[in-house]
């Protein structure tokens, strides 16, 4: 497998608009938008990489992660619905739209502390205020706040992004361009450990990848994680993309962006973050919305297209929704 020479293998039609994409073993959840505004998950068999089979829909609203046989959605007023997906032809509702017990506001992340049975919710308050909450769901029907902080010095908080890594979590808050790094153990008292000392002003989304924090937008910002308390840039100054990047997966010292509008995917060498350089580009497989990567595959939604299925011969095809690129 090598990144710097991806090449498509497959491709997957959709009629709606696919907005976010979520692996888990077999199974590739696609979070869709219908073109009168209804969000939706579909459900794509992965077993065999060169014929991926459409399951059909199995949830409302917008994936948000999966724990063995329950899948997480998110509605748009940040409420958590749970399904249980035992099998890729039934899957059963078992909280539909609630509310988490004692946590205020709308939920607007979910993400999951590794190994144990707890999430943790990034949330609004009425006021703006934000606040990050750790949430136990040892029974996901009757979710518990077990402890939950509040930033009350970043009035009208947009968090933009999560990333969890071990027990901490580096947080995003794009208005005031500030990068929070959370303690999350004990997990009653998740509290803030450090913070980025300078400001960001262009910075949408947030990933975490080794010692690294990754953030992006039309711009990248590497972060250099090795002293929580404080975090510093890994670079002299933030890497102009010369492009608006909609979402980003970095592994194994690869960058993988999805650029906004008809821009396909780029691949980047991070391995030094000193000398961060553009390697692969795939061209010709529409604007590229979201990016799931499992070596030795990436997994992009686009959004545009129409049904259709292409091999690499004709992996040109401007309207392909969902391609699936051999690394």
């Amino acid at each position: 497998a090598d990144a710097r020479a991806p090449r498509q293998v497959a491709a997957f039609g959709l009629e709606t608009l696919a907005e976010g994409l979520l692996l888990q073993g077999d199974k590739l959840y696609v979070s869709t938008l219908s073109s009168t505004g209804i969000a939706g998950v579909l459900l794509v068999d992965i077993s065999i990489p060169a014929a991926p089979r459409r399951v059909g829909s199995v949830a409302e609203d917008r994936a948000a992660l999966t724990r063995g046989p329950f899948l997480f959605t998110l509605d748009a007023y940040g409420q958590v619905s749970v399904l249980v997906v035992t099998d890729p032809y039934q899957s059963r509702l078992v909280r539909r739209r609630k509310a988490i017990p004692g946590f205020e506001g709308q939920v607007v992340a979910l993400d999951e502390i590794g190994g144990q049975a707890l999430l943790v919710a990034v949330g609004v308050g009425p006021d703006g205020t934000g606040s990050i909450a750790t949430i136990a769901i040892d029974d996901p029907v009757f979710m518990e706040r077990k402890g939950q902080t509040t930033f009350n010095d970043s009035p009208r908080l947009q968090a933009a992004g999560i990333a969890l890594f071990g027990e901490h979590a580096c947080v995003l808050d794009a208005r005031a361009g500030r990068v929070r790094i959370l303690e999350l153990s004990p997990v009653h008292a998740p509290r803030q450990v450090g913070e980025l000392a300078r400001r960001l002003s262009d910075a949408a989304r947030v990933v975490v990848d080794g010692r690294y924090a990754y953030l992006f937008d039309s711009s990248l910002v590497i972060v250099d994680l090795r002293d929580l308390t404080a975090p510093t840039f890994a670079h002299n100054e933030p890497l102009d993309l010369r492009i608006s990047v909609e979402d980003l997966v970095v592994q194994d010292g690869y960058a993988y962006l999805a650029p906004r509008g008809e821009r396909g995917l780029k691949v980047l060498d991070v391995s030094d973050p000193r000398s961060v350089s553009e390697v692969a580009e795939v061209v010709g497989i529409g604007g590229v919305s979201s990016v799931a990567v499992r070596q030795p595959r990436a997994y992009l939604a686009s959004s545009t297209g129409s049904v259709s299925y292409t091999h690499l011969d004709v992996y040109k095809r401007q309207h392909s929704l969902s391609a699936w690129v051999q690394l």
